[in-house]
């Protein structure tokens, strides 16, 4: 009958040899110090999951955003929003408002933008909820873009005035 002593003992030293065994997987690619180097991997993809390895961090990306190896979530792709405008060209004033289903939040945005001509001119203030509004001076002929912020950068609305 094995003492719990050299049970213990036992498992400590299967604990210290699969730590060596995973340790001697990285080996091959380490630097001048026998620290591992980071490689890219390809992506794969399982269950609508597809996982990204660069530079030694590793990001997961599915249908409701890309979570990163810090455990923050970044959203893919914009909500369900539409947005609407109103020129008044007596205050060169435009006025744009969320009329779509679904609110611009902190945890599917990371920014929202206004740009005037291809300059950012401001960030609209988060949530922006369906219904809310803001404004922006602007002269006649300008082009104006609200830009959603995420993993990426999309034009979700373009007006001309």
């Amino acid at each position: 009958m094995e003492s719990p002593t050299r049970r213990r003992l036992l498992s400590t030293t299967a604990a210290t040899v699969g730590t060596l065994v995973a340790l001697a997987g990285c080996s091959g690619d380490g630097g001048d110090d026998g620290t591992p180097t980071p490689t890219d991997e390809e992506p794969t993809t399982r269950n609508g999951e597809t996982t990204t390895t660069r530079n030694g961090g590793t990001t997961t990306t599915t249908d409701g955003g890309t979570t990163t190896d810090d455990g923050t979530t970044e959203a893919t792709s914009p909500p369900d929003a539409e947005i609407q405008f109103v020129y008044d060209a007596d205050e060169e004033t435009l006025m744009m408002v969320n009329s779509g289903v679904e609110a611009f939040t902190e945890e599917n945005t990371d920014r929202l933008v206004i740009r005037v001509d291809g300059e950012e001119r401001t960030t609209w203030e988060l949530p922006v909820e369906p219904s809310d509004q803001n404004s922006v001076e602007v002269a006649p002929g300008s082009t104006v873009e609200v830009v959603w912020i995420g993993a990426t950068e999309v034009v979700v609305a373009t007006h001309e005035t």
